[in-house]
């Protein structure tokens, strides 16, 4: 939590450095401390109200913003998945699926239309049917776009340190029952990937 406050550049999405860095500078290794400790700064001073520090320890968002990377790569991915899933599930003709698996590959196909649509979801007035071409190289906006959805009525500062942490997402419209969906989406499949996750948290409890 405190490296999540002090040390934003630990926690970037990696198509965000170089919107915050100046030209030319290099991305730190993730042991180069002074590095980070500088590139962080640097950002930090770019966030304005985002920069302040979240000590409230009970805001349900922490379980989202320090999973960890690989946790959290997989969450935006079914995140999209879960926006693409009623056209993944209408693929019937052999060359439709084979072409969902070359871009999206066997498992994450699988989990979209088989585990994904037994989850309880209220997204279907906006979710999204995108032709099956290019698919995989949309999905990470198409999750940005629901996490910054679902995040909405978050604090400025845990809304816009969430953000970095995935791509910049297409624009959305602030909708109140929208907002509650992509959020109650985001949480069941948080605890559909890692069950106990949220226990741990106070403000899940």
């Amino acid at each position: 939590m405190l490296s999540f406050n002090q040390l934003p550049s630990r926690w970037l999405h990696a198509s965000r450095w170089t919107s915050l860095l100046p030209p030319g500078w290099p991305v730190p290794a993730a042991d180069n401390g002074p590095g980070h400790r500088h590139c962080s700064a640097l950002i930090l001073r770019q966030l304005g109200a985002g920069a302040a520090p979240i000590t409230d320890w009970q805001r349900p968002e922490w379980p989202l913003a320090v999973l960890p990377a690989p946790q959290w790569a997989q969450l935006l991915r079914r995140l999209g998945l879960m926006l693409v899933q009623p056209v993944l599930r209408q693929a019937i003709r052999g060359e439709q699926l084979r072409a969902a698996a070359a871009e999206l590959g066997d498992d994450d196909l699988a989990w979209a239309r088989q585990r994904a649509p037994r989850l309880p979801s209220a997204l279907e007035e906006f979710a999204e049917l995108p032709a099956l071409t290019l698919l995989a190289a949309r999905l990470p906006q198409l999750s940005a776009g629901l996490l910054a959805q679902g995040t909405a009525a978050a604090p400025v500062a845990m809304r816009q340190r969430l953000a970095l942490r995935a791509p910049v997402p297409a624009p959305y419209r602030p909708d109140v029952g929208a907002t509650r969906a992509a959020w109650a989406l985001t949480l069941t499949l948080l605890d559909d990937l890692e069950p106990s996750w949220r226990s741990s948290f106070p403000g899940s409890r």
